[in-house]
């Protein structure tokens, strides 16, 4: 089985050379004993950083389309930082909410109007929104051009009292809806993630 550049390795141990894919930029990183570690976020960052072809290099050498990794919540942080910021809500046990990456406009008439939109939608659906949470950045590193259209960034946490089942497929349904309905010429949405199980960070 061949690459149009080179071969690939012959089947050993996990790795068998028909589950390959073309993919541009992609790291795997895993503690295969399941635990949690912080370890991992640093390895996937440091796989990031080494990776020359992040998100398709542009017009300057520290723009891109965008590149970060997915990682499981990290529950404890989350209660963490709530308490300390004081952000006025809790969070239910593990598995029990959903939380998830918005870019919103930089307006904040805008921002405001695509997080009520999105609460009204998920509110539709049995979905209660318990809070947001303004995400800390440094974009230090980035060229002129990404920092011209940099967007407002806020985290969402969602929960309900519906089964886990049905909160997965309303959480899916609620975020397609959204994705769809919220953004328009003159108002910027997007949402990189909404998951009970994951959280998708832009690094650079």
């Amino acid at each position: 089985m061949k690459s149009s550049a080179y071969d690939y390795p012959p089947k050993q141990g996990l790795y068998s050379p028909e589950y390959e894919k073309d993919a541009c930029g992609v790291g795997f990183i895993v503690k295969i004993n399941g635990e949690k570690s912080h370890k991992v976020v640093t390895d996937s960052i440091t796989i990031l950083m080494r990776m020359k072809h992040r998100g398709a290099c542009g017009c300057e050498e520290n723009t891109g389309d965008g590149a970060g990794i997915m990682t499981g919540h990290p529950h404890d942080m989350y209660l963490n930082i709530i308490r300390e910021k004081q952000l006025g809500f809790t969070l239910p046990d593990s598995g029990h909410y959903a939380s998830g990456i918005f870019f919103l406009d930089n307006d904040p008439i805008k921002a405001k109007e695509g997080k009520d939109m999105f609460t009204k939608i998920a509110e539709e659906y049995e979905i209660q929104v318990l809070g947001w949470r303004e995400i800390p950045y440094d974009d230090t590193s980035l060229g002129k051009t990404s920092k011209g259209c940099q967007p407002y960034m806020e985290q969402v946490f969602v929960t309900s009292s519906l089964d886990e089942e049905t909160f997965r497929k309303r959480v899916f349904l609620v975020r397609k809806i959204a994705s769809n309905s919220v953004r328009t010429k003159n108002r910027r949405f997007y949402i990189c993630s909404l998951s009970p199980d994951v959280v998708v960070y832009k690094v650079c």
